[in-house]
Parts: C-alpha cells; sequence; structure tokens
C-alpha cells in the first residue's frame, strides 16, 4: 500500500500520526490438507488495532475462500467482524459483493481471563494436529522397529 493511500486510511480510522504502514507482530499457523488451506486463528497487530483472522482456503479451479475477521481491540467502541467469501477473481473484481458485516467470532479468544490460558488453547489445537498427523502416518517399516532394515 503506497503512502498516500494509508495516510487517508490512518486519518479515518484515527491512527496515531506517527503509525507506520507495518504490522506490528504476525504468528500464523496454517494446514494443509486435501486441497484446503486451514488458516487457524491468529491476532494481529498494527498500531492502537488488534484483529483475529481465521478461515479456509480451497485449492480448486475457482480458489474458493472463506475468512473472518474480527475486530477485537480498537479505539472506537465498537466490536464488529467481517465474513470475505467466494472466488478469488470475482472478490477482486467485485469486493463490496463477497463481504459481509457480522458480529465477531473471535472477540474473546485472545483475551484470556487469567494469564496463560492462551498458551493453553495455542498448545491444545498443537496436540490436536500432532494427534491428526500421527494418526495419517503409515508405519514404513513395521511396528518394532522405527530404522530400515540394514543392507549387508
Amino acid at each position: 500500500m503506497d503512502n498516500e493511500v494509508f495516510n487517508s486510511i490512518k486519518k479515518k480510522l484515527l491512527m496515531s500520526k506517527n503509525a507506520t504502514n507495518v504490522i506490528d507482530s504476525l504468528d500464523v499457523e496454517i494446514q494443509i490438507l486435501r486441497n484446503k488451506v486451514d488458516l487457524y486463528p491468529f491476532l494481529i497487530h498494527m498500531d492502537r488495532y488488534q484483529a483475529v483472522i481465521a478461515g479456509r482456503h480451497n485449492i480448486n479451479k475457482d480458489l474458493d475462500c472463506g475468512y473472518h475477521i474480527s475486530l477485537t481491540d480498537t479505539p472506537l467502541p465498537i466490536r464488529l467482524g467481517v465474513d470475505i467469501s467466494g472466488p478469488i477473481v470475482d472478490i477482486t473484481d467485485r469486493p463490496l459483493k463477497h463481504i459481509k458485516l457480522v458480529r465477531p467470532k473471535y472477540n474473546k479468544l485472545f483475551k484470556p481471563d487469567k494469564r496463560g490460558d492462551t498458551e493453553q488453547k495455542v498448545l491444545s489445537m498443537k496436540q490436536d494436529i500432532l494427534e491428526t498427523l500421527r494418526s495419517n502416518v503409515r508405519e514404513q517399516y513395521g511396528t518394532t522397529s522405527r530404522r530400515p532394515p540394514l543392507v549387508e
């Protein structure tokens, strides 16, 4: 995004005067399985705004996608969500047709009551992913040994 566009957005969204066109932090977890890319909820910071983004991207001829963005922390007194869905080509051609304002799904996901709750959720998600991957992997060399047999 060029500076002129960003400056106009910055004024409308009540960002600070020294806000830059940089995302402060980003930590993303994805899973690719059977022509689908799942984007697990992740938190993004930019100036005084926080948003949680999640969704699914289908790898087919139309490149369908469905994403949800929950605006969780803003200087404005509102919390809102945005659903973006449809084929990528249609979204770029006619974006307003594919964008809906909805209630935020993840407004409390990254705001734990106690310190450590977020880490527990992330660890449980990682454990679920690990168990799923282990259940899909077949044994290559039998059940007793993990190493291939020695060839003499």
